[in-house]
């Protein structure tokens, strides 16, 4: 079995066996995410390489997860390769592991398309989520997921962008604004200031559960289990803690239902529904950040967030693998500080949505989501290109 990776430490010394000699790293005293390169040894196979650099290239420490992680590629066994992760380090290579955490399967063909499609690839919906499978300690899986992602280089450069803004000009707090007009909302919006919009919702059916289960019952939702309708979907979220939307593409059945107010519908990008069970004992949606303004219009249910100036970025870890949005390592309220400590001084805003409003989340704030109830809510991006032509205009 060999092994080609890199170790990745925090101000110590780190010794790994490759071919059954023992290799040592020094790592830099205080240097959290250095790298040094392993000593590579040929691979039976190039695409094992491509998967190893890609995965070494955006591993970050501390991780906050340990295990091993066996990739099974079903129809080209010596592609097969293992991961074995560390809090602080990651190391890699082809051939089986002993024992493994997490096993996750896929065909040649699919590990090509996620390589050959780094800022595309979307574990969560179709065409990605048919090509791979996964079992054991799915967060493992999930890190690795994370890890084959990037974003194109243009759209990299928008959080750094935001970043430096939200130092030269500090936010601190969330604006309210009733009935703004379009102009409002965008001089608000280059200043990187959050909003609760209310007033603007009224053609949206602001109902009860059931009146939308009457409705839209009969809608097949994508992403979800086959088959299974908005009604039954919704009658789970009352009955249980566990279900969740997860963002899923709001079916084109229901978008006359839901038009966004301001801008016209072209501005906007498809339609997301975020809908869900309580959860008391943790956010329904991770500690992330987008790419692009979000739009949030809220129907039913008591929803709570806390979001995070994008100056804060090296308090929250965000993951260096990402390409639509930006998950964390570290989940504020949740992680353990002695693995995270910098999380400590992060310091979010809270805001409580009630029905009928409307939140706008400028690029490159991080937020979580909490449901004190079973709740509804209906999400667009505003498109980056229809941002700038209206940044540009106002």
């Amino acid at each position: 079995m060999a092994l080609y990776g890199r170790i990745r430490a925090r101000g110590t010394s780190r010794e790994t066996r490759i071919d059954g000699q023992a290799h040592r790293r020094e790592a830099v005293p205080g240097a959290e995410d250095y790298c040094a390169d392993g000593p590579a040894v040929s691979l039976s196979d190039p695409l094992v390489a491509r998967l190893i650099d890609r995965l070494t290239e955006a591993f970050r420490a501390p991780s906050g997860l340990r295990g091993t992680v066996q990739l099974r590629v079903t129809d080209a066994p010596l592609a097969d390769t293992w991961v074995h992760i560390e809090d602080e380090t990651l190391v890699a290579g082809e051939g089986s592991a002993d024992t493994a955490d997490a096993v996750v399967r896929m065909s040649r063909r699919g590990l090509e398309d996620i390589l050959d499609n780094p800022s595309l690839v979307d574990f969560r919906f179709l065409p990605w989520s048919i090509l791979a499978t996964a079992s054991g300690d799915v967060r493992l899986a999930i890190l690795i997921g994370r890890l084959l992602k990037r974003p194109e280089p243009a759209v990299a450069e928008r959080f750094p962008t935001v970043e430096a803004a939200a130092r030269a000009n500090p936010v601190s707090g969330v604006l309210r604004l009733h009935r703004p007009t379009a102009d409002v909302v965008v001089e608000t919006l280059r200043g990187g200031i959050p909003l609760v919009l209310t007033g603007l919702l009224d053609a949206w059916p602001i109902s009860t559960p059931t009146a939308l289960i009457e409705r839209f019952g009969h809608v097949k939702l994508a992403g979800q289990r086959r088959g299974t309708s908005f009604g039954d979907f919704v009658q789970a979220a009352l009955e249980t803690s566990t279900v969740s939307s997860a963002g899923c593409t709001l079916p084109e059945a229901m978008w006359s239902a839901f038009p966004f107010p301001l801008f016209d519908a072209a501005s906007y990008a498809p339609r997301q529904l975020w809908a869900g069970a309580a959860r008391v004992d943790r956010p329904i949606t991770k500690l992330h950040r987008d790419l692009q303004h979000a739009f949030l219009g809220h129907l039913f249910g008591r929803k709570r967030l806390r979001i995070f100036s994008p100056d804060q970025r090296d308090r929250l870890y965000p993951s260096e693998g990402y390409n639509s949005y930006q998950p964390c390592r570290a989940e504020p309220g949740y992680s353990d500080l002695r693995v995270f400590p910098r999380l400590a001084d992060a310091v979010p805003l809270e805001i409580v949505l009630s029905p009928g409003e409307l939140l706008v989340i400028p690029i490159g704030w991080f937020h979580q989501v909490f449901a004190d109830d079973p709740v509804f809510s209906v999400s667009a991006f505003l498109k980056f290109d229809a941002w700038q032509a209206l940044a540009t205009a106002a």
